[in-house]
């Protein structure tokens, strides 16, 4: 499943509905800077295995404030703001993930 700018409005349920409730591990988030690229491994147990990916490419800034300091969370759903170039994504239990985005991103799950 592949996402962008071009389909956001068809292909945004599908792609919550194939992250909402799944979990990971926040050390598992890997930001690579000089490649605009930002992965999160999640599974369907908060045991894992953590083997599918959610991936956006085109991002220049990724900010994560953890509060509740537990490790392992479970998605909610994602919130993209073409406008101010901004994917936030919500979690059941508090934490801030945000990622700044150029307009050629793309966001896939594998």
């Amino acid at each position: 499943m592949k996402l962008d700018k071009s389909n956001i409005r068809e292909m945004l349920p599908c792609l919550v509905d194939e992250i909402h409730d799944r979990y990971f591990c926040l050390d598992s988030i890997a930001y690579h800077r000089d490649r605009s690229e930002w992965k999160l491994f999640f599974g369907q147990s908060r045991k894992g295995p953590f083997d599918r990916v959610l991936k956006v490419t085109g991002v220049h800034e990724y900010i994560c404030h953890d509060t509740e300091k537990i490790a392992i969370y479970d998605m909610n759903k994602l919130i993209i703001d073409i406008d101010k170039q901004l994917i936030t994504l919500e979690c059941n239990v508090p934490l801030d993930i945000r990622l700044s985005i150029y307009p050629d991103f793309q966001i896939c799950v594998e």
